[in-house]
């Protein structure tokens, strides 16, 4: 029986000598952590996206065509383009099951890519005008993120032509 109480106290002590080195080794491990994680593991690090910009140009937009194909002759900087552009009445479907959304339709509108200082539309041939178009800057990936692109949007309502 003592060689037994013997070894059910070394068993104890050898499972507090255990538990003491656990303790001490988790304090390390968070300090040592804590210590290299100072500054950079707050979240203030900024994921960014890649999506490039490619020639955004000028993007033309006829909203009020009533539904039909149009074709639009476009003159930028003694340049010309000729372009086919459908207006359709705008559908959206929604599916609950697939929990999606599909966008369709919607007005005549058309791009042209590079930059220009004058740009003149025709509809059927017939002038609707000169436009100059306006530049602006876009960040697709985010205001504090790398990718700055520039781009035109002409909207010229035809209503009241």
């Amino acid at each position: 029986m003592i060689a037994r109480k013997s070894t059910e106290t070394d068993e104890m002590g050898r499972i507090h000598y255990m538990v003491v080195a656990a303790k001490i080794i988790s304090v390390f491990l968070i300090s040592f952590f804590l210590w290299n994680c100072a500054g950079n593991c707050r979240g203030t690090e900024k994921i960014c996206t890649q999506i490039g910009c490619g020639d955004a140009g000028v993007s033309i937009t006829l909203p009020d065509l009533k539904p039909g194909q149009y074709r639009l002759t476009i003159t930028a900087d003694n340049q010309r383009f000729q372009r086919y552009c459908t207006a359709e009445p705008e559908k959206t479907i929604e599916d609950a099951e697939t929990n999606t959304v599909m966008h369709s339709g919607g007005p005549c509108s058309t791009h042209i890519t590079g930059r220009f200082k004058k740009v003149t539309v025709f509809l059927e041939g017939q002038k609707l005008g000169e436009y100059d178009p306006e530049y602006k800057r876009y960040y697709p990936n985010g205001k504090d993120c790398p990718g700055v692109c520039e781009g035109a949007s002409l909207i010229i309502h035809t209503s009241n032509r």
